[in-house]
């Protein structure tokens, strides 16, 4: 099948389902930037918290964090999470390794 520089590949149907799926995508991108953002926001929350049993469940102490070190953590740093994080599937143990990654980069054994 070939499709043409204004993405147009003759079919009409063709050319229908590949605008649907590029719309999804686009609608997907959103709603992870989103989830990603919100993610992020709680983290902080969390972490700038004087919420000890909190951060103890999460992190076995109750943890002070520098906020140039929290920032990358949670800004540029998101980036190494993807060679760190061993995603099932499981929430529970997801958020247990987000935790596990936020204490390597604070270097909190």
């Amino acid at each position: 099948m070939n499709i043409t520089l204004q993405g147009s590949t003759g079919d009409d149907e063709i050319d229908e389902v590949i605008g649907s799926l590029i719309r999804a995508e686009d609608s997907m991108d959103v709603l992870v930037d989103r989830a990603e953002e919100k993610c992020v926001n709680l983290w902080r929350f969390i972490l700038n918290s004087n919420f000890t049993e909190v951060k103890k469940h999460f992190f076995k102490e109750d943890i002070t964090v520098d906020q140039e070190i929290m920032g990358f953590a949670l800004g540029d740093g998101l980036v190494d999470l993807f060679e760190d994080l061993h995603y099932t599937g499981n929430v529970q143990q997801s958020t247990k390794e987000f935790a596990r990654y936020l204490l390597n980069q604070f270097e909190i054994p």
